[in-house]
């Protein structure tokens, strides 16, 4: 999925931000369940959304460092990590640790930025308020770039969420 967002969108160039060459992109060869893109009516619903799926990916067995919520803005990481405090959920704002200690200490949900997910993979992966993306402020192609990075951070699910429009 992140593959045929990406081709509509991005080609090959010479080389990114960090001066790494940018590929096209290709299929990692994996499968597993289709990505879900799910609208609901409020950022606080996409909130109990993303908690409740948190809460039965747990009860059945899935480890909460295995869980991630990949956000494009600061002010959604702090949303997220509210509703999931507010039910119990133990989790950690990547903005409050850094990304070698994220792991350590008790299983807890990553509240990651995109931008810091580069070389994170997690089993379950959420990305809410994608009528974020793109950011008025950056170009398209650099935005779709930075949704196709949090896409492939999936390894298993990946679960979009938005309540407003985007040309994504």
């Amino acid at each position: 999925a992140a593959r045929v967002f990406a081709d509509e969108v991005l080609s090959a160039h010479d080389s990114d931000e960090d001066n790494v060459p940018v590929l096209a992109p290709q299929s990692a060869g994996r499968r597993g369940p289709f990505p879900e893109l799910i609208r609901c009516d409020s950022q606080r619903a996409e909130v109990e959304l993303i908690t409740q799926r948190v809460r039965e990916a747990h009860a059945q067995g899935r480890s909460l460092n295995d869980i991630a919520v990949l956000c494009r803005n600061a002010y959604q990481g702090e949303a997220v990590a509210e509703g999931l405090r507010r039910h119990g959920i133990a989790m950690t704002l990547a903005k409050d640790a850094k990304k070698s200690d994220m792991f350590a200490g008790e299983p807890s949900v990553k509240i990651v930025s995109m931008h810091s997910s580069k070389g994170l993979e997690f089993g379950l992966v959420f990305i809410p308020e994608l009528c974020a993306v793109p950011n008025r402020h950056h170009s398209e192609e650099e935005e779709a770039r930075l949704l196709y990075v949090a896409m492939t951070r999936a390894l298993e699910s990946l679960v979009m969420t938005h309540h407003g429009e985007s040309t994504f």
